[in-house]
Parts: C-alpha cells; structure tokens; sequence
C-alpha cells in the first residue's frame, strides 16, 4: 500500500499531475465526509446524490491520471462538472446560502487556478464565476426554487462541516505545493552549486591543460629556433624550419587565448602596469604583422602621430596583445586591399605634464569581408565566429575579440566596430594611459626599422665568455632549450631543477 500511494504522489510524476491527483483524492474525502454527515442529519437524497456522483467521478479521474496520465483533460472535466452541475444542483437542494455551499464556490475556483492554464483558465474561470454569481442572483431574486436545507442546527452543523473540509482540503493543497517550491528551491540550489564546481573545475582543467601545452610547444619553438640559427642550412631546411615556426607560434597563441579565457571566468586575470616605449611596441606589432600582410599581397598602411609620448605607464603586454588580434584578424579576413594601422593620442584640456592621463586611440581598417550588421552584437562572445562556410579555411578559435574586449576593458578602456558587410570593418580601441615623459616621439616613418625583410636571420647580439647563469625549471626541455639558446653567447650555463638546487648553487658559486 506505502508503495502504491509513493507511485500515486510521489516525485516520478510531473507536479501539475501530482496536484491533480491530490486535489481529487481530497475533494473524495470532503465529498465522503459531507455524504455522512448529510445521512446522519437526515438530509434527503435529492441533497446527498451529487455528493454520491462526485466521489465516484473524482475517483475514476484519479484512476485514469494514474493509469493514463491524461490528467489535462481530466482536469477539465472535474472543473466543469463540479462548478457547472455538482455545486450549482447542491446550491439549489441544500438550502442556498442558508449551508456551506458558498465556501464549496470557493473551493471550485481555487480548482480553477490550480488545475488549469493558458487560455482555457480565463474560458474556466469566467464560466464558473458567471454560474455562481448566477446561482446567487436567482437565489435572491427567487428564493422558492431553492430547498430549504433542515432546522437551525442542521444549517449550522452543515456550514462548520463545510468549512472545515475545505479549509484542510485547500490547507493541504498549499501545503504540498509549499512543499514541492522548497524541493525545487533546495535543487535548485544544489545543481547552482554543482554548475558552479563544474565550471571551476572546467575553468581549472584548461588552466592545468594549457599551461601543460604550452610547456612541450615552447620546447619546439625554442629548438627549431636552433635550427634557424644555424649559418649551414639549406633552404628545404631554412623553409621547413619556418613552417615549424610559423604552425608552432598559432599553436601556442589558441592555448594563450584558452589560459586567457579561463583566468578571465575564474576573475584572476590582472593587469600589471610598467613604464613602456609606445613607438618600440608599435614597431614590434607592426614587424610581426607587415610579413602576414605581404604574403597576401595586401597594403599594409601606418599612420602614427608625431605627439606619441616616449614613455606611457600601462601593460605593455596586453596593449601588444590585443593590437596583435586586432591586426591579425584584419590580415586574416582580408583577401585584397589594404590593412591600415592609425595611432592618435588625445589629451585633457590644459593637461599635458607629466603622469597626466592621456587617451590612447588605435583604430584598425581593413578592405576584407566586413560584418553583418545583425552579427554585430555577437561580435564579441566567446568562441562565435560568422559566415562559418564562407570562412572555414580561416584558423581561429573565435576567442581573440572576446579577450580584446575584456583585456580591455580591465586596463579601463574599450574597443568598438564599424563595419559595411562585403566593404571592410574599423576596429577602434582607445585606452587611458599615464604619460610618464611626454616628449613626442616625432616622425615614425622610419624605414630601416620597419623593414621585415631580414626578420627571420639571426644576429648575435653580444658574447660574454666570462659570465655565469643560473638556469632553474622544473622541466628538463626548458632547460635544455635555454642552455642551447645561449650557447653562441658563450656564457657559463649551470642548470637546476629545483628551487632547492638552486639555493645550494648559489651558496656555492656567485652567479650574473
């Protein structure tokens, strides 16, 4: 029996069903309880056959949502049926508003919001008001068609009954219905907790994951650099080394994005702020993208203010960044034309000493495929990328804009698009930035400089046979990638994996 009643009401059913199935089984135990208490005061069974009728549909209907689940219909029926035939005949045989049939009225219309919905709850409510009102109003104006209910005390007795059996019918209700909000609420915050975890642990995963990658993809950089280094190859060689290059570095930039976006939803991404040559990271940015640019046979257009201060404070890192996002996808989604690159600066009114802030102002055009206007407001969503047949021979994870945004939007900035779909697009990023010497930097055209044509030979910087360096990581490639890398210096490399190693060298030998 304990297992019947749990398949009855318990939790495998959906809660409009389980209500349902309450409201029935407690409207059969008010109408039972009302049948006796009607033949113990001696009511006639003109009153009492309604009753009779309703406990017999009330409980085929609960069979019927138990073995059919068709509990909608049901519904329909018992709400039409009780408020257009049961309550109305009883109103009229059991003494009008002399009994407790106006508290049944209420207990119709609290059936009517809990058993119904959409459309039909309006059509339902407004019929069973329409009938009550009905019913009262023909009881007033003739009061010979109703059936007086018995002497004072059976009128009385009728009304306490009533109300008693619909105040625990409606009580019972609302106490499952707290119930069932206080399972769902307790769930609810239960499976918040457990997206929460999930999305640490996730955020964590690719954390671990990226920096993981990016320690074997560093090696790989670092060895077929090597390789570039040296004065023998042939240009297979040279060539194939190149490739290595280029495919390593787009690697190692998607697992940057990755580490990226999980430090930004983890909220540990930090800006760290240091004083910085605005015109020597241009000319980087510029160098590592002119190259990309002229292999598509593109313009690659520079237009830099003579009043770029010599010195800003901000993080010259991700100002590189995100410049390097921006020029690349206009590189990348740009098959003829041109790409330009224009940098202004724009200070305060009456503001130009030093550690004044200053905004400023990098706007990047292109001629390539532009956007669609309503692909716009997506733009800068993680992993969103548009026209995916149109683009699908185009690298990318459809993260650098998402983190361009972020990154700059931290530094207290912002970036903005312009777009003409099939015309081209103008990314413009605007920062505030700390002037620490503001002595313009005057006219960047500065060709030699700017040439990327000997980009990849390696040139010896400076050699020191007598210096010594300690090299420490806890990964044996690193520290044979640093120890090669150095070799044409030709300093002294000691190697240590370990923070402990590398106290006990230190005690013993004086490193630079």
């Amino acid at each position: 029996m304990k297992a019947f009643f749990k398949q009855l009401y318990g939790n495998s059913s959906p809660i409009r069903e389980r209500l349902f199935r309450i409201i029935c089984s407690m409207a059969s135990v008010a109408c039972i309880f009302a049948f006796v208490m009607a033949s113990i005061f001696g009511e006639s069974l003109l009153a009492t056959f309604p009753l009779l009728v309703a406990i017999v549909m009330l409980a085929i209907m609960v069979y019927v949502s138990y073995k059919k689940h068709l509990y909608e219909g049901s519904s329909i029926i018992i709400i039409v049926l009780m408020n257009m035939f049961f309550f109305p005949l009883s109103f009229f045989t059991s003494g009008g508003v002399n009994s407790g049939i106006a508290v049944w009225f209420v207990l119709g219309i609290v059936f009517v919001f809990m058993l119904s919905s959409g459309k039909l709850f309006y059509i339902l409510l407004f019929t069973s008001l329409v009938t009550f009102v009905a019913c009262y109003f023909v009881g007033f104006f003739y009061p010979e068609l109703i059936i007086p209910l018995g002497d004072r005390a059976t009128v009385f007795s009728d009304s306490a009954v009533t109300m008693l059996i619909v105040a625990i019918t409606i009580g019972v209700i609302i106490r499952f219905q707290t119930r069932v909000y206080e399972d769902q609420h307790a769930l609810s915050e239960q499976q918040k907790k457990q997206i929460e975890e999930l999305s640490n642990a996730r955020s964590r995963f690719f954390a671990n994951m990226s920096h993981e990658i990016r320690t074997p993809i560093n090696t790989i950089v670092g060895l077929n650099e090597m390789t570039l280094r040296s004065e023998e190859l042939t240009d297979d060689i040279k060539e194939n080394s190149l490739y290595i290059q280029s495919a390593s570095k787009s690697l190692l930039s998607l697992v940057n994005d990755i580490l990226d976006l999980s430090k930004m939803e983890a909220g540990s991404m930090k800006i760290i702020e240091g004083v910085y040559s605005p015109a020597r990271l241009m000319r980087e940015v510029i160098n590592m993208t002119r190259v990309n640019a002229h292999q598509k046979n593109l313009e690659f257009n520079i237009s830099i203010t003579e009043k770029l201060p010599v010195s800003l404070n901000g993080d010259e890192m991700r100002i590189k960044q995100i410049l390097l996002n921006l020029l690349s996808n206009a590189v990348k989604y740009t098959d003829k034309g041109s790409v330009t690159l224009r940098v202004t600066v724009e200070y305060p009114e009456n503001a130009r000493d030093e550690k004044d802030k200053m905004i400023l102002t990098v706007q990047v055009t292109d001629t390539g495929i532009g956007i669609k206007k309503e692909d716009l407001k997506e733009l800068f969503n993680n992993f969103v990328r548009f026209d995916a047949n149109r683009n699908k021979g185009i690298q990318g994870t459809g993260l650098g804009l998402a983190i361009s945004k972020q990154l700059s939007e931290l530094m207290g900035g912002s970036i903005t698009v312009d777009s003409v779909y099939k015309s081209g697009s103008t990314f413009t990023l605007t920062l505030p930035q700390e002037v620490i010497d503001g002595t313009e930097t005057g006219d960047f055209a500065m060709a030699a400089k700017l040439d990327g044509s000997d980009e990849n030979r390696y040139t010896k910087l400076f050699t020191a046979p007598d210096a010594q360096i300690l090299v420490v990581d806890d990964n044996r490639m690193n520290r044979i990638v640093v120890q090669k890398l150095l070799r044409a210096t030709k300093v002294h490399v000691d190697l240590a994996d370990s923070g402990k190693e590398a106290l006990n060298l230190i005690k013993q030998k004086r490193y630079d």
